[in-house]
């Protein structure tokens, strides 16, 4: 296998080491973030496909290959949250509505009581009985 590799590697133009050499790099530049949430998947997923035709190291290939499943699961977990935090923000704008409706209607129950009570006022400010009795 040794001599194989060996074979091939001198039968690659200089052009072919150097774009193995550039993928390799991209690869590890990529492999080099610890945080997952900062790996940029697309920019991943070209590394492995150049990675792939170039024929770079099997063992980065695979690492590589295991970090954009882990950036996938990452991703799919951010959208189920991002879901999850859509729907709470649906309920609770949907009990605002309905505590908004409620406070608009005792504001209003409010309102008629306070229109009353001036007209009442009023009635005994004129001195009008029949419409003191009435209220």
């Amino acid at each position: 296998a040794k001599a194989k590799a060996k074979a091939s590697s001198r039968s690659a133009t200089p052009e072919q080491t150097e774009g193995k050499e550039r993928a390799e790099a991209r690869l590890r530049d990529c492999l080099a973030e610890p945080n997952i949430a900062q790996v940029d998947g697309r920019v991943l997923e070209i590394a492995i496909l150049d990675g792939k035709t170039k024929a770079v190291d099997s063992s980065l290939l695979k690492r590589a290959e295991e970090r954009y499943e882990d950036w996938k699961t990452f991703e799919e977990d951010r959208k189920k949250q991002a879901e999850v935090l859509r729907q709470q923000i649906a309920e609770a704008i949907a009990e605002h509505d309905v505590q908004n409706e409620a406070f608009h209607q005792h504001c209003k129950a409010r309102q008629t009581l306070k229109k009353r009570i001036e007209q009442f006022f009023s009635a005994i400010e004129d001195s009008e009985l029949e419409k003191v009795r009435k209220h």
